[in-house]
């Protein structure tokens, strides 16, 4: 595959961006606000770690297809360590995070810390003593 392929997708959002804007179609402030609280709700945060793990899982077949092909043309040993650990991250680290947090979040427990009119109204703060320190 051709190294300036993977270039391919920045520049043309690039562009896209470009012609948008001299054509005056940027999306304004008050939609990109509006995005990003539906990313936040709990749907997209499914979302979002559905499309982390869908790419961690693709990328971690593409390097394992790498190596496989790397060591039939005997270009790499077997037991080589550092292939070893790029392979464990991909598919221990960055799959099973994305993929575990998915999974808590499909439970329908609540993942957000949420603090109670109770709590507020109890706690106090003494200003005074850590006025007199200083």
């Amino acid at each position: 595959m051709h190294a300036w392929l993977y270039a391919l997708p920045p520049l043309s959002f690039i562009i896209l961006l470009g012609i948008m804007w001299w054509c005056d179609k940027l999306p304004s402030i008050q939609t990109l606000h509006g995005l990003a609280e539906i990313a936040n709700t709990k749907g997209g945060i499914i979302l979002l770690l559905y499309g982390m793990s869908f790419a961690f899982f693709f990328s971690a077949m593409r390097y394992l297809y790498w190596i496989i092909s790397r060591a039939a043309d005997g270009k790499i040993t077997v037991a080589d360590g550092l292939i070893t650990a790029g392979f464990a991250f991909i598919t221990g680290a960055a799959f099973g995070g994305a993929n575990g947090a998915m999974l808590k979040t499909m439970t329908g427990d609540s993942t957000i810390g949420t603090v109670s009119k109770e709590t507020t109204e109890k706690t106090t703060v003494n200003s005074t003593a850590t006025d007199k320190q200083q």
